[in-house]
């Protein structure tokens, strides 16, 4: 009998942490970052949710850092 409990306890368990781990937050998995370099020679990374996004972040970046 104790063998049936623990056995069971067990199978609850793993359960309960394999659906806790299997979430992932939408917004996590729409966000990407891509390496940019300015035209004056300046490196970071542009991020967004969408590629036109991403562009428009670095033209702004591009605009206020080189003159």
């Amino acid at each position: 009998m104790k063998n049936v409990i623990l056995t069971l306890v067990f199978v609850l368990g793993a359960a309960i942490s394999f659906a806790n781990n299997s979430t992932v937050d939408a917004a996590e998995e729409d966000y990407n970052c891509v390496p940019t370099t300015l035209s004056c020679g300046i490196e970071g990374w542009s991020c967004g949710e969408s590629t036109t996004e991403i562009i428009e972040k670095a033209l702004a970046a591009d605009e206020a850092l080189c003159p």
